[in-house]
C-alpha cells in the first residue's frame, strides 16, 4: 500500500541537499565546499525547543522538523538549503521503517 502524506506534511518546499567536499588547495591544505547532491520537495515545520538532558547527555536544540520522501543516501553530515536558509541535519528517522518517508530533525543556521 502506498503511503500518502497528510495535509500537515504536504511536500511543498523545493530544497537542495548539499554534501561537504574537501579539495586540495595550492598550499597543500584542504578547502571546504558544499556541492549539490540532489533536489527534493519537503515540508518544513518550525519546532520550538530547548536543550534537554536525554540519555545521559545534553541534546542539541532542534529548530525544525523536515518531512520528505525516503532517500537512502541521506546522512547527518549533509545540510539542506531552502532559499537562503541552511539546515544542518541532526538525525533522520525512517518513518514506519518502510522506506517510504522520512523525518529529518534539523538545526537552522549550523554549518552554513
Amino acid at each position: 500500500m502506498k503511503k500518502c502524506f497528510s495535509a500537515a506534511s504536504k511536500l511543498d518546499k523545493p530544497v537542495t541537499v548539499e554534501k561537504l567536499t574537501l579539495t586540495q588547495n595550492d598550499s597543500g591544505g584542504q578547502s571546504e565546499a558544499w556541492s549539490t547532491l540532489m533536489n527534493l520537495w519537503v515540508s518544513i515545520q518550525p519546532r520550538i525547543g530547548i536543550e534537554r538532558f536525554f540519555a545521559m547527555r545534553l541534546e542539541e536544540n532542534i529548530t525544525h522538523v523536515i518531512k520528505a520522501r525516503y532517500f537512502s543516501g541521506l546522512d547527518a553530515s549533509m545540510r539542506i538549503k531552502y532559499k537562503n536558509r541552511y539546515f544542518q541535519i541532526h538525525s533522520i528517522i525512517n518513518d514506519d521503517e518502510d522506506n517510504q518517508s522520512q523525518t529529518i530533525l534539523a538545526i537552522e543556521g549550523v554549518g552554513s
